[in-house]
């Protein structure tokens, strides 16, 4: 288990992963609806929520 250290490391290592993990703790979003909101392209969201999913 990462320590809260870590898992603040980890979000603030990538310019989006805070918004996309706020994004997501707002309510449920697809990738469409998550790419608008964050303004993010279609490969950087997916990579950030592999990396989420790697770390669950």
């Amino acid at each position: 288990m990462n320590s809260v250290l870590e898992e603040v490391e980890f979000l603030a290592r990538s310019p989006y992963r805070f918004e996309v993990h706020r994004s997501l703790a707002e309510r449920p979003r697809d990738r469409r609806d998550l790419r608008e909101s964050v303004g993010v392209e279609t490969p950087t969201a997916s990579r950030i929520l592999r990396d989420f999913e790697e770390r669950a």
